[in-house]
């Protein structure tokens, strides 16, 4: 079983640890919480350039939006 990560409630420290996401990506994921607020698809990171569609596909499975 897979343990999901809940993106909207992690800090950037837990986050950067993910061994699919780099620190670009977190950064991104950041700014769009920040910017925008929580997030509530990948579909919403599907615009940025630090995440490719594999990335968005291979991540898919580890995160939750709750």
């Amino acid at each position: 079983k897979v343990n999901k990560m809940m993106i909207n409630k992690l800090d950037f420290k837990s986050l950067i640890h993910h061994p699919y996401l780099n620190y670009e990506q977190v950064k991104c994921i950041f700014n769009h919480r920040n910017k925008y607020g929580k997030l509530t698809s990948l579909k919403q990171l599907s615009t940025e350039a630090a995440f490719t569609a594999d990335d968005l596909k291979r991540l898919e499975p580890y995160l939750s939006f709750e």
